[in-house]
């Protein structure tokens, strides 16, 4: 299956941006451990953008960017938004207001806690009337993610926009769970036989028993920890082009081939 990368897009602890993690990926900039400043979510009406928690801003941040980055309108985009754990800070209020006597559940926070709130989101935002995926799949989720793009590239020659989020749940649910610092990714998508440029991924079936590590001393516990910062690996290899192997489910892998 192959895919044109249209348009990328980064936001976490330290990384503001797709130029700054290319520059602290290629090691010409040394990364700083900050925290996330989340931009608020313009792309939303007033008031759903009083209603959306930290993990929409982030993917709704990371959407915008990439789509600009490509060129294109996320109206028209097929989607697909993976998390690992969903809305932490949503799971964690509803939990809390379970506990207390009167048991009283925000609507907004009940709103928000379904899986696909993100691509709700998104398509309130931008008018998306697409296919669109919201899935999960623990450790996996970006490799899970990057494989149902595809499909969807390749198969059905449609443009696709993939979004990667975790946000880090409050304590104590973090202490079961803990995803390290917030992440965000995007990528923009195209069959390759649209015009355009970007480097080509090439994803294969692949016979290795282990994923590709990310080759940088300070980036790795985020790589580790975080499920979508596995995309770290392949925006490693779209700076030096070659071969790495994600890992899309539980002993399941793939060959990604970068032709620059």
């Amino acid at each position: 299956m192959k895919a044109l990368v249209s348009g990328i897009a980064v936001l976490g602890a330290g990384l503001e941006s797709w130029e700054e993690t290319k520059a602290i990926l290629s090691g010409t900039k040394e990364w700083q451990d900050q925290p996330l400043a989340l931009p608020k979510a313009v792309v939303l009406p007033p008031n759903e953008r009083r209603r959306a928690s930290p993990l929409v801003r982030l993917a709704l941040s990371v959407a915008q960017s990439a789509c600009k980055a490509a060129g294109k309108s996320g109206a028209t985009l097929d989607c697909v938004f993976a998390s690992a754990i969903g809305d932490g800070q949503v799971a964690h209020a509803i939990l809390s207001a379970l506990s207390k006597p009167e048991k009283a559940v925000s609507p907004t926070q009940f709103h928000n806690s379904v899986h696909n709130a993100m691509a709700g989101y998104w398509s309130i935002g931008v008018g998306n009337h697409a296919a669109s995926t919201s899935l999960a799949a623990g450790d996996f989720t970006f490799g899970s993610g990057l494989l149902k793009a595809l499909l969807t590239v390749s198969q059905e020659n449609r443009s696709v926009i993939l979004v990667a989020v975790d946000y880090p749940f409050p304590e104590p649910l973090n202490a079961m769970r803990p995803i390290g610092a917030p992440f965000g990714v995007a990528m923009v998508l195209d069959p390759i036989s649209h015009s355009g440029q970007g480097p080509i991924i090439n994803v294969t079936a692949s016979d290795e028993t282990a994923a590709t590590p990310l080759h940088h001393m300070d980036l790795a516990p985020l790589w580790q920890a975080c499920p979508p910062a596995k995309a770290l690996s392949l925006l490693a290899s779209l700076i030096k082009p070659g071969r790495i192997v994600i890992e899309a489910g539980a002993d399941y892998f793939l060959n990604v081939d970068i032709c620059p």
